[in-house]
């Protein structure tokens, strides 16, 4: 059977901010709130990428005005941490990664699609069909640029969630490895990737949650995460609903794109969790 061998955590970037925006009850504390994403690797496919954060204009993939914009609000992003020098820093060659699972279709998530555009991308057929119909002044209000992606149709793979759920997702490759989960509320079709690294299970669930504190605890959704949400109330249903999984599933690894302490782990380089 096969199974994921390796599962990598990195960032791409960080965000200069207060804890309190983030992170329910967090105060004013500064933190660096990071852009993650995660390589894979698969015992038969090889590498496989969770989200592409940033190619090598960084956070200038949503314009010229919107990326110094960003910058000045606190962005952080050096060449190096481009998708392609991530994959190349864990010793893979970006030609080598054949398949992309995105859990959404944020800005921050979507810059570095076209530097692996040769790759499959899985994603959820509603997050797909909604994003690629916004126009640009709606691409605006909801931080997606079409631009990152439209173009890769012919390589997409439009995922059907509508008979998965959080304890039955829906198997890609069909061997068990990753399950796509519909995890909805901070964006029309927000997928996590529950994957199976040997006897224990990483659950990547992007940005349903930006702390592991807010599963762990009773910890609400903060200033930010209802800003940005879709649909607040399926979000706040989706945290709760997080929450009970991994009760259920106390060994189950916790992983996403903007958990400041697991970020905080990464400043120094890609995090290995199968050695947790």
């Amino acid at each position: 059977m096969a199974n994921i061998e390796q599962f990598w955590l990195f960032h791409c970037g960080y965000i200069k901010t207060r804890r309190g925006l983030w992170n329910q009850g967090g105060g004013f504390e500064k933190v660096r709130l990071p852009l993650m994403a995660a390589l894979l690797v698969h015992s038969e496919l090889g590498p496989i990428l969770i989200d592409a954060p940033f190619g090598p204009e960084g956070p200038a993939n949503a314009g010229e005005l919107i990326g110094v914009l960003a910058r000045r609000a606190g962005v952080v992003f050096k060449d190096e941490w481009a998708i392609v020098p991530r994959i190349e820093q864990l010793g893979f060659r970006a030609s080598e990664i054949n398949h992309v699972l995105m859990t959404h279709l944020h800005f921050d998530h979507t810059g570095g699609m076209k530097s692996v555009g040769h790759a499959q991308f899985h994603i959820d057929r509603d997050e797909w069909m909604y994003s690629t119909g916004l126009t640009p002044m709606e691409a605006v209000r909801e931080g997606c640029v079409v631009g990152d992606f439209r173009a890769l149709s012919p390589r997409v793979e439009k995922l059907d969630l509508c008979d998965a759920t959080l304890d039955a997702g829906h198997d890609i490759f069909g061997d068990g490895s990753i399950e796509a989960v519909p995890l909805r509320g901070h964006s029309i079709g927000h997928t996590g990737y529950r994957c199976r690294l040997g006897d224990r299970t990483v659950f990547f669930v992007g940005d349903a949650v930006y702390s592991e504190s807010q599963i762990r605890s009773e910890e609400g959704i903060a200033i930010m995460g209802k800003s940005v949400a879709y649909d607040l109330a399926e979000a706040r249903t989706t945290v709760a609903d997080l929450r009970v999984w991994f009760e259920r599933h106390p060994d189950a690894i916790f992983a996403n794109s903007h958990d400041i302490t697991l970020g905080e782990s990464c400043m120094g380089g890609p995090r290995a969790l199968h050695g947790d």
